[in-house]
């Protein structure tokens, strides 16, 4: 009996906010064509974050703030934290043709020009350097390697991510 009075609870309220979230639509909508132009997947990943913050608020919104003034609130600063941590996000570059023939079993044991220049540049680092990366390179989980050399994975990461740096240094000092 009690699940079903917490049943109806939850409906109502789901059905109060469904209701209430039909008026501020637009509100919600400008938003995400602001904050995303002309990224359709953007634009649907931030309506649905701000949705997520909104029924998380509902509620709890302070009576001398007018709703409309609130929902747009709610949104712009989720959009504005949505564009600050896919700032912070790493650039990715997407796998190459060439790139996947690198990586593949049998190219690893031929003779290639970039996996030469790559060994070379590994064999000028540290010998905890080049253990480190080589475990990275062969895809061992951060957290192994973690344990390998007893320390944190945070640790592991941002050292991984100074090799990284090195690497590429040392490659654009050599040209």
């Amino acid at each position: 009996m009690e699940m079903d009075i917490k049943h109806k609870v939850v409906t109502v309220r789901q059905s109060e906010w469904v209701l209430w979230m039909e008026k501020h639509l637009t509100t919600v909508l400008r938003v995400c064509n602001l904050f995303y132009p002309t990224d359709d997947y953007g634009k649907k990943e931030l309506y649905q974050e701000i949705l997520l913050h909104l029924w998380k608020g509902y509620g709890q919104r302070r009576e001398d703030v007018p709703e409309h003034i609130w929902v747009y609130r709610v949104a712009v600063n989720t959009a504005v934290s949505s564009k600050r941590a896919e700032m912070r996000r790493p650039e990715t570059v997407p796998l190459t043709a060439s790139m996947a023939e690198c990586l593949a079993d049998n190219a690893v044991m031929e003779s290639n020009p970039m996996l030469d220049e790559l060994r070379g540049l590994i064999m000028q680092l540290d010998e905890s350097e080049q253990t480190m990366i080589d475990l990275y390179l062969k895809g061992i989980p951060q957290a192994e390697i973690a344990r390998i050399f007893s320390m944190t994975e945070t640790n592991v990461s941002t050292i991984i991510g100074r090799i990284k740096k090195k690497i590429i240094n040392m490659r654009n000092n050599k040209k």
